[in-house]
């Protein structure tokens, strides 16, 4: 074999292998290879993981009041993955955690606080049962005569076997009531008729379905104890990602946005689950004009920083950030033979935004369309990346959007409304906690040609403005 065509094959095995390590949605703990602390980048608040489950655990070790904490942050700034690290800490601390995902298990683009409880009776049916730890019959049968009562369901073998959903397979070891909940949290999750339906009757029964989630806990509990774990703690992740929609009046965008009716007006559905417990919920809501109600609401409201790839309200790098994400890049693929210099892939750090799930993504952009010709990668390549980039965003914004993007620009603050909050969550804009909470413009709008003339026209109001004073 020739040495030129070991040399391709070689480059060609560490594009496969770095396309293989670059998945933007997948969420790692610290026991992976590619795990990154990343706390000490995040400002004084990085560490709030840490400091939530140790909460939990002085709470359970004093037998005190359950607590329920809600944490947000940016899509794709490492919350699922700090959720995994807390998930093992309180698991090795004798903690049963019981994990969700609302993306398995809700349609975020039709949420409500009755699917969410609904789910969490499902699965502490479900994962206690799993773990040879079932709750007692006597109780299920109870919940069964309910459902045939509220929910006009039948309860025999042949009828909830034949409406099992979400690939949970009917057997001898699943009681019926584990397959009336797996047949519903189908209907909850893919059919919006089915949702409504459910949904109409329960809501006036709401109490009794608290009532019983309340049962299978204390019961779960005393089981639990008998195992030797301290308490049992919930932690429900990517509720964050539920869309912002107003009911109300969907076109002005004005009344009771679905963020405030569930963790606001339904506070004391979610509090009222007497175990510990953890929701995720939209940045746009903890930096809302709700944010002083929902800490008299819930134990606490946390925000994980985004990783600091900029000084505070300036656009100068941070390089401890920046390095940061280079270790980042790293772990993950050969950077020294991929890239021309270590330059390349700071650019790429600070046109993520400092945004993890956005780094790793360019990365993947980079190197799954490349040959073992385009290595190493060069200026001109990462260049052709950010227009890819940016041509994801320029088309999303109205121009409206584009005018307050430039105010923000400007300002590094947003004004407490629908319309910031919106780009919040659809991350055209970026929020900060580094000593105090100050916004940015993603970097790749601010390559949106529409976003320089809007911009260009604010500087010039601005000076005008200022000649015409002086």
């Amino acid at each position: 074999m020739s040495s030129i065509k070991a040399e391709t094959e070689n480059l060609e095995r560490l594009l496969i292998e770095a396309t293989g390590n670059l998945d933007p949605a997948e969420a790692i703990d610290e026991s992976d290879s590619r795990y990154v602390d990343c706390a000490h980048v995040r400002g004084e608040e990085g560490i709030l993981v840490t400091k939530i489950g140790e909460a939990i655990l002085k709470a359970c070790k004093a037998n005190s009041k359950p607590k329920t904490y809600l944490f947000s942050g940016h899509n794709g700034s490492g919350k699922s993955t700090e959720l995994k690290s807390l998930e093992k800490t309180l698991n090795q601390k004798n903690l049963f955690t019981i994990k969700i995902d609302a993306l398995e298990t809700l349609d975020l683009e039709d949420p409500d606080y009755i699917d969410i409880l609904f789910v969490i009776a499902s699965e502490i049916e479900r994962q206690m049962r799993e773990k040879n730890m079932p709750l007692s019959q006597n109780l299920m049968y109870t919940i069964e005569n309910w459902f045939s009562e509220v929910i006009s369901e039948k309860t025999t073998n042949n009828e909830i076997s034949a409406g099992v959903e979400a690939g949970v397979e009917a057997g001898a070891k699943v009681p019926i009531i584990g397959k009336l909940f797996a047949k519903f949290m189908g209907q909850l999750k893919y059919s919006s008729n089915e949702r409504k339906t459910i949904r109409r009757k329960i809501e006036p029964s709401v109490s009794q379905l608290m009532g019983f989630i309340n049962n299978m806990v204390i019961e779960a509990e005393k089981i639990l104890k008998n195992k030797n774990f301290l308490g049992m703690v919930i932690i429900y992740d990517n509720l964050e990602k539920m869309k912002l929609a107003y009911p109300g009046d969907r076109e002005s965008m004005i009344g009771r946005s679905t963020h405030e009716t569930i963790f606001i007006d339904n506070y004391h559905h979610l509090t009222g689950i007497r175990c510990h417990k953890l929701y995720t919920v939209p940045l746009s809501l903890v930096y809302s004009i709700n944010h002083t109600r929902l800490g008299q609401l819930y134990d606490d409201a946390y925000v994980l920083p985004m990783i600091k790839v900029c000084e505070t309200r300036s656009r100068d790098p941070y390089e401890k950030g920046i390095d940061t994400l280079l270790q980042v890049a790293r772990k993950r693929m050969d950077t020294e033979r991929l890239f021309a210099n270590h330059d390349l892939i700071k650019e790429i750090a600070i046109f993520s935004g400092g945004n993890v799930r956005e780094f790793i993504r360019i990365l993947r952009y980079l190197v799954e369309a490349a040959l073992p010709g385009d290595i190493p990668f060069k200026e001109k390549d990462i260049q052709f990346t950010f227009r890819r980039i940016i041509r994801d965003y320029e088309t999303s914004p109205s121009d409206k959007d584009f005018e307050l993007l430039a105010r923000v620009y400007l300002n590094f603050s947003i004004s407490n409304d629908s319309e910031h909050f919106r780009m919040l969550n659809n991350h055209f804009i970026f929020a900060y906690v580094n000593g105090e909470t100050w916004y940015d413009v993603h970097p790749a709008l601010q390559g949106v040609l529409k976003f320089k003339d809007a911009l260009q026209r604010m500087k010039d109001a601005n000076n005008n403005g200022k000649s015409t004073s002086g």
